[in-house]
């Protein structure tokens, strides 16, 4: 399989590092706005091509990975699609307008190509612990907490801006950044879509949110509160299900199952720490895009669950500008 990495930052020397390790797989070319980081990945890939732009880049692909900032995504998932006709595999946010997504997913379909998001955090080993003790101990969960917490923002590439995430121009700000992962946890916690959401935010640099606090109404009943910010004391990553029979909660690789016979307490992987445990990661969502990819019915339900995460961003954004007013995910409009 011949592949493409769109964005040569952080993120796509990773993937592109973990995928050419791979029996079969050639990085074929890359592409970044940058000439430092084109150079650093012609001497990594000596065989591959490269250019600023993903439609300047003259090569044959089966798939693109796309890690450019989110403001990009969209276009370059269309790129990927219509002119190398080739399955994609999208950084978080996938897509920042549902509306898109939904188009995104239909020019896939038309085409038999995969359309997946990188939606790491259902790789991790703690999350399917964290579910299967939910579902042995707790019962129907009633109640999701997610507290994300950083010092500060990650920086990005020294090439290009390192502190793109606090621009909103190319999609920055907390919401994007960390916003994702906890909606689509949420909802594959419970197996629930949401209905409406309300949400605050403080903005910092550039204007951008630097916390947030989301409330989510699911499908079924149950309830979401979410909490971010890039001004915590500490890195903190915590997951509380609350359900009848008692809550399980996750946080910084200790797992605690509280219910009216008592307290119980193991260790599991600390989501608060990067490096390998993220490599992981992706090598499992690099494992299940392949496996798609070469099936005779190409699986896009990750997509539909990245199309259902910008719905409730564009919601939580719409709520914040509005006095944190419940909005409707039917009535949800892209805020740019």
């Amino acid at each position: 399989m011949d592949v493409v990495i769109a964005g040569y930052g952080r993120a796509g020397e990773m993937h592109a590092r973990l995928l050419a390790a791979r029996h079969g797989l050639r990085i074929v070319g890359v592409t970044d706005q940058t000439t430092a980081r084109r150079a650093a990945a012609a001497a990594r890939f000596p065989l591959a091509a490269t250019a600023a732009r993903l439609d300047e880049l003259n090569v044959r692909a089966d798939a693109v990975v796309a890690c450019t900032p989110p403001a990009h995504h969209e276009a370059d998932t269309r790129i990927a699609l219509t002119r190398y006709r080739a399955h994609v595999l999208c950084e978080k946010p996938a897509v920042l307008d549902a509306r898109v997504g939904r188009q995104l997913t239909r020019a896939a379909a038309e085409a038999g190509l995969v359309l997946q998001p990188v939606h790491n955090y259902l790789q991790s080993p703690a999350i399917t612990e964290l579910q299967q003790v939910a579902a042995r101990s707790i019962g129907r969960v009633n109640r999701v907490t997610i507290t994300i917490n950083r010092t500060e923002p990650a920086t990005g590439h020294a090439a290009w801006q390192p502190g793109w995430r606090t621009d909103p121009a190319v999609g920055g700000g907390i919401l994007y950044d960390h916003g994702p992962h906890a909606c689509y946890l949420a909802c594959h916690l419970t197996d629930q879509s949401a209905i409406s959401v309300r949400c605050a935010t403080t903005a910092g640099e550039h204007g951008a949110d630097h916390s947030a606090h989301l409330d989510v109404r699911l499908a079924n009943g149950s309830s979401v509160a979410i909490k971010l910010s890039w001004h915590g004391s500490t890195r903190e990553n915590s997951y509380q299900l609350s359900g009848e029979h008692g809550t399980v909660r996750l946080r910084n690789g200790q797992l605690e199952l509280t219910t009216p016979t008592g307290t119980y307490r193991a260790r599991t992987e600390d989501h608060s720490i990067g490096g390998h445990t993220h490599d992981r990661w992706i090598a499992g969502v690099h494992q299940t895009f392949l496996e798609h990819t070469t099936g005779t019915h190409p699986r896009n339900e990750h997509w539909k669950d990245a199309v259902h995460v910008a719905e409730i961003l564009a919601a939580a954004r719409a709520s914040a500008a509005t006095g944190r007013r419940w909005i409707s995910l039917s009535h949800a409009h892209r805020t740019t």
